[in-house]
């Protein structure tokens, strides 16, 4: 016996429709059934967008997405499992409205999206950096080792590390339209080039903690450690803060804005280091006192710093603007 009184009639063409009644949808053409899908649970709500996917969301098992309306194949995408869906909508420029029973409603820009973990290949689900560049798809776990995702192939690589000692990867990054990339863990700074894993300055003293690598605006890159801030060129460091400048506080992120000064996000606060000078920025501001975890910018010249205490804060005209849990972070 089906239940009727969630009957839902999706046409597909004038002689062929999808019926869609308890925990089944059929497809029919011309008066005949020519294909079934059977589910385990109950269909609450069922459409085909105006792409031609067809849309199945079931009782507490989330939303099924079909490019293939004669329920030959298998789904290609599944949408927040453990949850009821009661439509999906597709607006006019391409991204996705779910709206549910339990969690209100949710914004998908793009559905196209490809799911990893060690069931398709990867060494461990707990990525701890990722890095994109022509190569491809670059990651780095959280117990030692990267990975390399191009064309749909993982291919691994090892950082050699002292006995005892873990490669756990904290930062990844380089020169995106190269092929270099180097790899910040917690005891060493590694580079991967042209598929070869090399170890940098062995034991290099003042080498503490590498945690955030960009490149620099004037060749090279800047490297921020647990003991300052260094300038790599090609093989060799250039420049160090701590025995320069004398400056060797433990820095969490660094960034170069288009002046060519170098903002160091440190865990008592924001500096610049411009023409040879560090300058506390938390004295003028005590927003910028806090420690700080990230650092960007836009193209038009914000920047924006993630704290730990402070949330999210914005520099634009030399304004600091904060933004909280009360303006809609989590």
């Amino acid at each position: 016996n089906v239940d009727t009184s969630n009957l839902l009639l999706l046409n597909e063409s004038e002689s062929t429709f999808l019926l869609a009644a308890d925990s089944s949808v059929v497809r029919m053409e011309d008066g005949r059934i020519t294909s079934e899908r059977q589910y385990d649970a109950k269909i609450v709500w069922a459409e085909i967008d105006r792409v031609g996917n067809l849309w199945i969301s079931l009782a507490s098992r989330g939303a099924y997405c079909y490019e293939d309306l004669t329920l030959a194949s298998k789904h290609t995408h599944h949408f927040f499992e453990g949850q009821t869906v009661t439509s999906v909508l597709l607006d006019h420029e391409g991204g996705y409205w779910f709206s549910t029973l339990d969690e209100g409603v949710y914004y998908l820009p793009n559905i196209n999206i490809s799911t990893y973990s060690t069931k398709e290949g990867l060494r461990d689900s707990r990525v701890a950096a990722i890095f994109v560049n022509r190569d491809g798809l670059y990651l780095g776990y959280r117990n030692g080792g990267v990975s390399l995702i191009a064309q749909d192939e993982i291919k691994h690589f090892d950082l050699p590390t002292d006995k005892g000692l873990t490669s756990e990867v904290v930062y990844m990054g380089g020169d995106t339209i190269g092929s270099e990339i180097w790899i910040c863990t917690k005891e060493d700074l590694f580079i991967l080039s042209n598929g070869v894993v090399e170890r940098f300055l062995l034991n290099q003293e003042g080498l503490k903690e590498p945690r955030h690598i960009i490149p620099s605006a004037n060749s090279g890159y800047w490297l921020a450690t647990g003991m300052g801030l260094k300038k790599v060129l090609g093989r060799e460091i250039v420049y160090c803060s701590s025995e320069t400048d004398y400056f060797s506080s433990s820095i969490n992120a660094v960034f170069e804005d288009a002046k060519g000064e170098i903002l160091i996000g440190c865990n008592n606060g924001l500096y610049r280091y411009s023409r040879g000078r560090f300058t506390y920025l938390g004295l003028r501001d005590p927003f910028l006192a806090n420690t700080v975890t990230g650092i960007d910018a836009t193209n038009r010249g914000s920047v924006w710093i993630g704290t730990k205490g402070a949330g999210l804060l914005k520099i634009e005209e030399n304004k600091t603007t904060q933004i909280t849990t009360s303006d809609g972070l989590v």
